[in-house]
């Protein structure tokens, strides 16, 4: 039994190590090579960025629906939205004159440009505080909870997720909802990371082996 478990750890080990080694080389490219671009205005330009080598944070400036569940369709033309720096707290965005209470729901909107057609993406999103659906062009690509406009219609959640995009262009509009009706604090309290689904999935799997070994 314990020559049963020195192999195992062994196992797990070389292959906990071959993904750090993948993922340091991602993270020394971007300190080569420059800094992670940033988005503006609701846009993200990743054409300079090699995706297959690293992941990027989808930080910056985002647009945001203050209590609004904004149509998918309509995304790219209502214009009643503000624009907001990402991540932080939502309690901490000012909207007409005030910062907004923690409790309530709302639609963040980020387009991302420069991607390669017909390549499978993976999107890792870690910390949305509470409920939330997120869309790619149009499409679900993951959901934790039940968002809602209340705290009858919803149902909270908090948990690591990672899902996959095939864009059919070069670019994508991403599009999430969040509710919280629980929470002193809501909204996206973490970056969300865009790379090759294979990096992504690796860093998943990484921090997933830390919480085994933790406990």
């Amino acid at each position: 039994n314990n020559n049963k478990k020195i192999i195992l750890y062994e196992r797990v080990s070389t292959k906990m190590a071959k993904i750090l080694m993948l993922v340091f080389a991602a993270i020394l490219s971007v300190t080569l090579f420059g800094q992670e671009p940033i988005a503006k205005g609701g846009i993200i330009d990743l054409k300079n960025v090699n995706l297959n080598a690293e992941t990027i944070k989808l930080r910056g400036e985002w647009k945001f629906f203050p209590n609004r569940y904004v149509n998918i369709e309509n995304i790219n033309i209502d214009k009643e939205f503000i624009i907001v720096k990402q991540p932080q707290y939502w309690q901490n965005i000012e909207y007409m004159g005030r910062k907004l209470h923690p409790v309530g729901y709302g639609t963040f909107v980020l387009n991302i440009e420069g991607l390669k057609p017909n390549t499978l993406y993976g999107i890792s999103n870690d910390a949305v505080m509470s409920a939330y659906e997120m869309f790619a062009n149009g499409k679900k690509i993951m959901e934790v909870g039940r968002v809602g406009k209340s705290k009858k219609e919803y149902d909270p959640g908090i948990q690591p997720k990672v899902g996959k995009i095939i864009s059919n262009s070069d670019n994508i509009t991403m599009v999430i909802y969040i509710s919280n009706f629980d929470y002193p604090k809501a909204g996206m309290w973490e970056s969300i990371e865009i790379g090759a689904y294979e990096i992504i999935e690796k860093k998943d799997q990484i921090r997933n082996m830390v919480e085994i070994f933790a406990f």
